[in-house]
């Protein structure tokens, strides 16, 4: 909109607040991303959520996967430079 790069989200994570919905929806991100090669995953500061965040986000490069700035995927969706995107 009125020009300004933007990008949705793919995943929410925590729209339900229970921890076998939360781990479903980072297996959901995991899977979004190896398909499309990034995910946009959204979360809130809830204890269940972060209690899961804790013990996945060490596992991610084992499997493979970077966590980058959402700005370079804000560029990569809108065909531009990462270096135009503030961060």
């Amino acid at each position: 909109v009125a020009g300004v790069p933007a990008a949705a989200r793919d995943v929410f994570i925590d729209n339900v607040a229970r921890p076998a919905v939360i781990w479903g929806q980072l297996a959901a991100t995991e899977a979004f991303a190896r398909r499309h090669g990034h995910a946009i995953a959204i979360a809130h500061p809830r204890p269940h959520t972060l209690a899961a965040l804790e013990v996945w986000l060490p596992t991610l490069a084992a499997k493979g996967f970077a966590l980058w700035p959402l700005a370079a995927t804000v560029a990569w969706r809108n065909n531009l430079d990462p270096a135009r995107i503030p961060t």
